[in-house]
């Protein structure tokens, strides 16, 4: 490119001036141990493209990609930091932000049944099954196998017995307001009576 000063011809480079892209990302991020976190910095100038993306989780897991997802192993807060960078220009300055990582504790769950001595046999021999869960902040999904092939689902379900004899019940509890939440699972033996 050629450039005229005072009349003179002269060489001149082209300088590009580019603003600091404005990213959304808060200080503090909060996650459960074992569930993903899935980041993306929230440029409000996408035409400032293109960037390089340097994520470091704090954890020693270095990424390099605008979106990403991590999963933290262990429980704390982790001093993470974003750097972004276009080519052939220094860095921008580092955005650090806290993860805090807190394993949610299992809940406590018991199997209760109604009537106290069950029959086998027809309608009116309905067993009433019920899970007692301790936390009762979060909404759980329950599925029940009462061991005799037959399987139900709901915190409370009616059951027949068709023949006697010992059934080994099954509940699983599962936090239904997270995609990836660990199954919990409790058995309870029932003695059904014939009729």
């Amino acid at each position: 490119m050629l450039a005229f000063w005072d009349g003179v011809k002269c060489a001149a480079r082209e300088i590009r001036i580019l603003d600091l892209p404005s990213v959304i990302l808060p200080e503090i991020l909060e996650v459960e141990c074992g569930e993903p976190l899935v980041l993306h910095p929230g440029l409000r100038d996408e035409e400032k493209a293109p960037l390089t993306y340097h994520w470091d989780m704090g954890d020693g897991t270095v990424l390099d990609r605008m979106r990403i997802e991590h999963v933290y192993r262990e429980p704390g807060d982790y001093s993470a930091a974003l750097k972004l960078g276009h080519a052939g220009l220094e860095s921008f300055p580092e955005i650090k932000y806290v993860v805090r990582v807190h394993v949610r504790p299992k809940p406590e769950f018991s199997i209760r049944c109604r009537p106290d001595t069950l029959y086998s046999g027809g309608a009116r021999d309905e067993a009433t099954l019920y899970a007692v869960i301790s936390d009762s902040t979060r909404n759980f999904a329950c599925t029940w196998d009462f061991g005799d092939g037959e399987t139900a689902t709901g915190v409370c379900v009616q059951h027949v017995f068709q023949r006697p004899g010992s059934f080994l019940v099954q509940l699983t509890v599962r936090d239904s307001s997270r995609k990836s939440a660990p199954q919990h699972t409790t058995r309870k033996s029932l003695q059904v009576l014939p009729r």
